[in-house]
């Protein structure tokens, strides 16, 4: 997507956004999840639980991130969370991470599932440590946990977006999947410890946003299947 384009779609995206409206392809104006949004959004959630081989526990499942508040994109994800307590398996919470991710990652590249246009991310959480978001709403008792705010976002940097963004071209053409890897670690490590302390509209979060409505993000984790693939690979 040239660099003109992304700016208009994103003024474009500015202009249909309010501050006290939540996104209206999920929501109805009383700001109750549309009836159909979460028949599908249950589906989903019951078609991954499908393909474990373990009964997983099910605390609930939630709506958080943007779209989830009123800072929403028109290509925000929906972030589905399935919430259940690690604590309770029979084994360390690290292997439990480490299978409930591996799971996730999955089925989230091998399904391309969307929602009225907006892509489905979905995951598991521990109850123990949730994520943190301006909002959460419970699919599975349609009310919502956490009331979002709006929240006045500043200008995204363009000099880091442009900065972030050779530096994600130069590793893909680097045909180095260590490389590749250890650049997606840091992208996401930075955007965590960036919400953790400064919030949603803390400076790399909003990088992040711009990198992944690029779909730079994407063509980086593909670059990761396609290097380590031909590494794997002897003619």
């Amino acid at each position: 997507m040239s660099e003109t384009r992304f700016l208009l779609e994103s003024i474009i995206s500015k202009l249909n956004e309010s501050e006290n409206k939540l996104n209206p392809k999920l929501w109805d104006n009383n700001g109750d999840l549309k009836p159909e949004v979460k028949d599908h959004l249950l589906d989903i959630a019951n078609e991954f639980l499908d393909n474990f081989s373990i009964d997983i526990d099910v605390q609930d499942i939630d709506i958080v991130g943007s779209n989830a508040g009123y800072n929403y994109k028109s290509k925000s994800d929906i972030d589905l969370h399935i919430i259940t307590d690690y604590n309770g398996y029979p084994a360390d919470v690290d292997i439990i991470d480490e299978l409930f991710n591996a799971k996730k990652n999955n089925f989230n590249n091998n399904y391309d599932i969307t929602i009225n246009d907006l892509p489905v991310e979905l995951y598991i959480e521990d109850s123990n440590s949730p994520a943190e978001s301006n909002g959460r709403y419970s699919v599975l008792n349609s009310e919502w946990l956490q009331q979002p705010e709006y929240i006045e976002e500043p200008p995204v940097n363009q000099e880091l977006v442009k900065e972030w963004s050779d530096k994600i071209e130069d590793v893909i053409k680097s045909n180095d999947s260590d490389k590749i890897e250890n650049l997606i670690d840091e992208i996401w490590d930075n955007r965590k410890e960036d919400v953790r302390e400064n919030g949603f509209t803390g400076e790399f979060n909003l990088v992040f946003k711009n990198l992944r409505a690029k779909g730079l993000l994407d063509k980086l984790r593909q670059a990761s299947f396609d290097t380590k693939s031909k590494e794997l690979s002897i003619k």
